[in-house]
């Protein structure tokens, strides 16, 4: 049997634009241009494939340790979609029968991103029928109904919703309810709706509430939903082995980790260019010369990190681990 490591996160794990480093005619000549995720798709070949495959940091971890790297063939992700993530391979290892797993490296990205428990197949009362909407779609619809109120037409958040199915407007409108209903004891949003477009003073008192008191909402659903999600955490533990996480590269979602105990005493310092290690995201950037793939190639306005960070968290990673257990091999 082989070692594995699984590996969940955003684009950050992906590697997304590392395919710019390779140096062939195509890609050389893609640094000239804008290249995001929609312009890597269009532009994908073997040659960039492989190059991102064996240059993310979790190609460079799992060559160390002689180790397969688990990771998600699709480009981006959440807390939701890593945890998800994290299960399938579980699944796939344990019918496989040919590794076994050391342990899982989880890269936090923006809470921003998240259904409400930031878990996927939660069928709780206010998660089901949401199809798991984020924090987005709220400040969409409240869009769109302040354009209702304005009496605008044809809008972008307008016609945006307007142009969904029913059973996904009904998703979004049980959504917003369920936030609202964090501002206002049994909200109704037919009544909402009718008593905004009948007296606009109404409404901007709401929309004022709103403003003033939305960070602290979202905040405290957030700090509850990483709380209830670290008996999951646990279970990863027992049944598969360590699971250590790198800070999230998101400031404000970066503020709520360091406040919990839990995920904080298991984030991996990353090393700086200055040599010093740090559990902070935005503050070990910092030290970096090279940090973003358009800081190489800056037509590409590519913000995602560079080569060179890839191997410094590659390294990072590394260093941490042959201080820990990881090598206690568990089987799946």
């Amino acid at each position: 049997m082989e070692n594995a490591i699984i590996f969940a996160g955003c684009s950050y794990t992906f590697g997304e634009g590392l395919e710019l480093y390779v140096d062939t005619p195509k890609w050389i000549n893609q640094r000239n241009y804008i290249t995001n995720d929609p312009e890597l798709k269009a532009v994908w070949d073997k040659d960039g494939q492989d190059f991102r495959l064996n240059n993310n940091f979790p190609s460079i971890v799992a060559k160390h340790f002689k180790s397969t790297p688990y990771q998600d063939s699709n480009n981006g992700g959440s807390f939701a979609s890593s945890t998800r993530y994290i299960k399938k391979a579980q699944r796939i290892i344990k019918s496989e029968k040919k590794n076994k797993a050391l342990g899982v490296i989880f890269q936090l990205s923006s809470f921003d991103r998240e259904p409400f428990h930031f878990d996927y197949s939660c069928k709780c009362d206010k998660c089901k029928g949401t199809i798991w909407a984020y924090w987005g779609e709220f400040y969409m619809h409240l869009e769109y109904i302040s354009d209702l109120v304005s009496k605008k037409t044809n809008t972008e958040q307008i016609t945006k919703f307007q142009n969904k199915t029913i059973a996904n407007q009904n998703a979004i409108v049980k959504y917003f309810s369920q936030l609202m209903s964090r501002f206002y004891d049994e909200f109704n949003y037919k009544n909402f709706i009718d008593t905004s477009l009948k007296n606009k003073e109404y409404f901007s008192d709401i929309m004022e509430n709103i403003t003033i008191n939305i960070d602290e909402v979202i905040n405290k659903i957030k700090r509850e939903a990483l709380i209830s999600n670290q008996e999951l955490i646990k279970t990863f533990e027992r049944e598969i082995g360590p699971v250590y996480f790198l800070d999230s590269w998101c400031e404000d979602s970066s503020n709520l980790i360091f406040e919990n105990k839990f995920y904080y005493d298991r984030l991996i310092p990353l090393m700086g260019d200055d040599g010093r290690y740090y559990k902070k995201w935005k503050s070990w950037e910092k030290t970096i010369n090279i940090a973003l793939i358009k800081d190489d190639f800056p037509k590409t306005e590519n913000h995602h990190p560079s080569l060179h960070c890839h191997q410094l968290i590659g390294k990072s990673i590394i260093n941490f681990l042959n201080k820990k257990s990881f090598l206690n091999i568990r089987y799946i």
